[in-house]
């Protein structure tokens, strides 16, 4: 049997890839974090993926969630990133038309 190679620690998922090679995600792009959730983990690592240019939607149904990343881009500096307060069981309650 082949060995699955299963490995621990930071490398079990390897975002950087996931974000880059698998969703294509390249400098520019706007991209939409749906249920960006507690501190905005992927919302801050795709905002640095697509730059200065690019824009990250931050959507949550949590304000205080909402304003946790707003505060944390805020200390960051990270000026691509918007958040959308919305209730994402609600189909096209998000009202994102670019992303």
């Amino acid at each position: 049997m082949k060995n699955a190679g299963v490995s621990g620690g930071k490398k079990l998922l390897d975002i950087q890839d996931i974000l880059e090679n698998r969703l294509g995600i390249v400098y520019g792009a706007k991209v939409a974090d749906l249920g960006c959730g507690g501190n905005g983990f992927f919302t801050f690592k795709v905002a640095r993926l697509v730059g200065k240019t690019g824009l990250v939607y931050a959507v949550d149904v949590l304000k205080m969630v909402l304003k946790n990343v707003e505060n944390r881009a805020k200390m960051e500096g990270a000026d691509n990133i918007k958040t959308v307060w919305s209730n994402l069981e609600n189909f096209g309650a998000a009202n994102i038309h670019d992303a």
